[in-house]
């Protein structure tokens, strides 16, 4: 993420997210094993509590995949870094 565009808005507003992209099939969840979602999504939580209040929305929808990510959701978690690179 250091070599990523920074980004001016946490959560794009095209950007849906919803149990449709969540892994359907044994193929997909093997792919998302070594994302590391959880820890992205815990860095978020982190930055959010502490001084970044503006990010609590895109947190909040992305806390609802935790157990059941899928690439759309990783995706989301990396919009939320090049943000907070910007600022």
């Amino acid at each position: 993420m250091n070599d990523a565009k920074a980004l001016r808005l946490s959560l794009q507003p095209l950007v849906k997210l919803c149990q449709k992209y969540c892994p359907k099939d044994d193929a997909a969840v093997k792919s998302m094993k070594d994302v590391p979602y959880v820890s992205g999504y815990s860095s978020s939580v982190d930055a959010m509590v502490a001084t970044r209040s503006d990010i609590a929305h895109a947190v909040g929808v992305l806390s609802k995949f935790v157990a059941t990510s899928g690439k759309a959701h990783w995706e989301a978690i990396k919009l939320i870094m090049k943000y907070l690179k910007h600022t």
